[in-house]
């Protein structure tokens, strides 16, 4: 966690610093808007035509809770 005052302690607080900069730069948001639209892609079409139209919870956290259990198993 980051300090509150802006003094930065440690090494893991420098790369947290650092990555919260990349996160919130114009090509940071470009990259987490394309990475959630793939994914709500992916999420419709399974909902849609595949196993996960049993899914009952709403919502990305809860529904991803359902996932791994309604996925199809590889044999």
């Amino acid at each position: 966690m980051l300090p509150r005052d802006g003094t930065l302690k440690t090494e893991a607080q420098r790369q947290a610093l650092r990555a919260r900069e990349r996160c919130k730069s114009p090509a940071g948001v470009f990259a987490h808007k394309r990475r959630m639209a793939d994914a709500e892609g992916a999420i419709s079409e399974l909902k849609t035509r595949g196993t996960l139209a049993r899914a009952r919870c709403r919502g990305t956290a809860p529904f991803h809770v359902q996932l791994p259990s309604a996925a199809p198993r590889s044999t």
